[in-house]
């Protein structure tokens, strides 16, 4: 007998499409999964999101910047219960951190630039698995890779760009957005960020964090759990019951969180981030995930490194890194060499938002002024070359018995006439003829 259409499941509207990672620590953010889903339709994310954002009540009406949809917000939650109900398929309502909705701070919560780890791309690439962006990366307390133990990229090894989640994304993942370069090949050569450059002699410390949020991560994304509002006072009772500390002021000190800011939160007058939180769990060695549980906090969370109060050792090489940056800038400046800073500071590795702030403002007129000059000393070498070759090639179109133009000029030289060099040039040529 025929099935009837009563019988037969509903049509989706999109594709459906599985999460990558469920489950685990590497699971696929939702702006990982909108930009796959995007692709296989063959639209940009942007339509995709058109498209989503219509069915039903405007959920976000922001025009000057993307909807960060991994956020602990209402409208991220709404958006990815919508989406499950288009591609028919109910473990999109697990991704991001819309869940959270109440229950964690917006602030600070993701990254603003885009961040990876090429060696997880490659290993994608080896298993055969499509490219995708893991949740973990795009949280702000997330430095390092678990799986390669290396800080995550943030700038593109090839044109050295940093990108923020843009609806107009139309690459592959593994790909930058702005020049096309294949992220999975190599390290990046560009200025390393001064996070990356103070991190790098905490990586116990990150790993462990990271350890804390990719459990964290691996919970949140399973569609069984279920999420209630997070019992901070629990965590800090367990952490007493269990002598893992002697007082609160003991184990705000021990998570490097101010004490106010721990009886801020006690207190309800604010909402904890989850960088707080991981700090708070990792201290008490309880689950991060048993805070937004209905049970009790009797599991034992990974064990902290020596270290874990790790901002006096940052600060102690926050000065390390910056007296040598001092030093090799007064350096640059005695020697006379003509540099900018933007080249410096890739000659460095510093940032060179960081390199403009810490240098003085008598070096950083200097390396200006020296700048400028080479830019000026360089736009007339180029001048002059393009004289010598317009004089060329006036006296070959002669020389042949053709009128000579600009546009006969340009074709024969195959250059632009609309270039501001070449129309310049081409005064200064004809000028002295």
């Amino acid at each position: 007998m025929n099935p009837s259409r009563a019988d037969a499941p509903a049509r989706s509207v999109l594709l459906s499409q599985k999460p990558i990672g469920l489950g685990t620590p590497f699971v696929e953010s939702l702006e990982s999964y909108i930009c796959r889903l995007a692709r296989r339709h063959g639209v940009v994310r942007c339509t995709l999101q058109q498209l989503v954002n219509g069915y039903g009540p405007a959920l976000y009406l922001d025009r000057q910047g993307p909807p960060r949809l991994d956020a602990p917000t209402g409208a991220a939650a709404a958006f990815a219960d919508r989406l499950a109900t288009l591609t028919g398929c109910d473990e999109v309502r697990t991704l991001g951190l819309g869940r959270f909705a109440g229950h964690l701070s917006t602030a600070h919560a993701l990254r603003q630039h885009r961040a990876w780890c090429g060696k997880c791309f490659h290993d994608a690439r080896t298993r055969g698995e499509e490219p995708h962006l893991q949740l973990l990366w795009t949280l702000a307390g997330f430095e390092r890779c678990m799986i390669h133990g290396e800080v995550l990229e943030t700038q593109c090894p090839c044109c050295g760009k940093r990108c923020k989640p843009s609806r107009s994304w139309h690459r592959d993942l593994d790909h930058c957005p702005w020049c096309g370069k294949d992220l999975a090949d190599g390290r990046s050569e560009v200025a390393q960020s001064f996070a990356q450059l103070a991190r790098r002699g905490n990586t116990d410390v990150d790993l462990f964090l990271g350890k804390v949020l990719g459990a964290f991560v691996a919970w949140a994304s399973t569609p069984s759990s279920t999420v209630v509002a997070g019992d901070l006072r629990g965590l800090v009772e367990q952490a007493l019951v269990r002598m893992r500390v002697r007082n609160m002021s003991d184990l705000a000190a021990a998570a490097s969180v101010p004490q106010s800011t721990l009886v801020g939160l006690l207190k309800k007058t604010r909402r904890p981030s989850l960088q707080i939180l991981a700090r708070l769990a990792g201290a008490a060695r309880v689950p991060l995930a048993s805070m937004f549980t209905a049970e009790d906090m009797l599991a034992d969370g990974p064990i902290p490194p020596y270290g874990l109060k790790h901002l006096a050792r940052l600060k102690v090489s926050r000065r390390h890194i910056w007296a040598e940056v001092r030093r090799e800038t007064g350096e640059v400046i005695t020697s006379g060499e003509s540099v900018s800073l933007q080249q410096l500071s890739k000659r460095l590795g510093v940032d060179q938002s960081y390199l403009g702030l810490k240098i003085s403002s008598e070096a950083r007129q200097i390396l200006l002024e020296r700048a400028k000059a080479a830019r000026a000393q360089a736009r007339q070498a180029r001048l002059s070359e393009l004289v010598t070759r317009i004089r060329e090639a006036a006296g070959q179109l002669s020389a042949n018995g053709l009128r000579v133009g600009a546009r006969t000029v340009c074709e024969h030289l195959g250059t632009s006439s609309g270039s501001p060099y070449f129309r310049v040039a081409y005064k200064m040529a004809r000028a002295d003829t």
